[in-house]
């Protein structure tokens, strides 16, 4: 699967079901270590309260990702197998990861402002890939399941941006 950015939104090329459901289940993880990651820095216990909801609907999203592979590899004539390496050195994963790795996240989100505006980016990312992906799924089911993902990474995003506006 090749993933291309034009005019601002992205575009699957040579689209393979088994490559979106690991690259979501990728950004689902991605997104529940940075949500953990705020929740632990936060002291607001209301605050910290909206990073564990948020953290339970990616794991949410997860599960139901992970359920898709799974289903996939059984449906494939042939073997599905992807070094997870490999597959993300494929294409641009920084089109999602807009940092380098979960370590460094200390250096680059040194204030509120900048860890929700960080969040924002990653659910935009999020929304702009999930909404590729559904432009080629055939299965109906899978369509309605990532339009119900798309619209609760929608809310996360317009909480973080609540958020921002109150910091």
């Amino acid at each position: 699967m090749k993933i291309e950015e034009k005019g601002g939104r992205l575009k699957v090329v040579d689209f393979d079901r088994a490559e979106a459901y690991m690259i979501a289940e990728k950004i689902e993880k991605d997104g529940i270590r940075f949500y953990e990651y705020l929740a632990d820095k936060e002291k607001n216990e209301q605050t910290k309260e909206i990073f564990r909801f948020l953290i339970e609907q990616e794991r949410d999203h997860l599960r139901l990702f992970e359920t898709r592979l799974v289903e996939e590899k059984s449906k494939s004539e042939t073997e599905v197998c992807y070094e997870e390496n490999d597959l993300f050195s494929s294409f641009d994963y920084q089109i999602f990861k807009p940092y380098e790795e979960q370590e460094h996240l200390e250096n680059i989100v040194n204030s509120p402002r900048k860890a929700l505006k960080l969040a924002i980016i990653m659910e935009e990312r999020s929304i702009d890939f999930y909404a590729a992906v559904r432009e080629r799924v055939e299965d109906p089911a899978a369509g309605e399941e990532l339009t119900r993902i798309i619209d609760e990474e929608k809310k996360h995003m317009e909480t973080f941006r609540r958020m921002l506006g109150r910091t």
